[in-house]
């Protein structure tokens, strides 16, 4: 998806690929119903953390205005890695938005 938006990346994280799959999905309608423009994405299975690093070093590029995923934080990072990430982004001016799918909270709602 390329719109004129301002540039979104995906991160992931999950225990399967089929998890991977349903984020993907999410994140890529939420990038479309706030005209975001979806210009790649990482991903993590399991304790991983290569696609994390190579987010952290794609959010240095100034073009890159949001990091999107559908569940942070990530179970395997600890609170202080957790608050590194964040603090990596704010400088870089990206904002992290994490949101949860209807799937994820076994139909509750807020």
């Amino acid at each position: 998806m390329h719109t004129t938006g301002p540039h979104a990346i995906l991160y992931a994280h999950a225990n399967s690929t089929a998890e991977l799959d349903a984020q993907h999905a999410a994140v890529t309608a939420y990038c479309q119903d706030r005209g975001l423009d979806l210009v790649t994405e990482f991903h993590d299975v399991g304790d991983r953390r290569h696609g994390l690093d190579m987010l952290l070093h794609a959010a240095t590029d100034p073009a890159v205005s949001y990091v999107i995923t559908p569940h942070w934080s990530p179970d395997h990072l600890t609170s202080s890695e957790v608050l590194s990430i964040q603090e990596i982004l704010a400088h870089y001016g990206v904002w992290l938005v994490g949101f949860t799918t209807q799937d994820e909270t076994d139909g509750a709602t807020a």
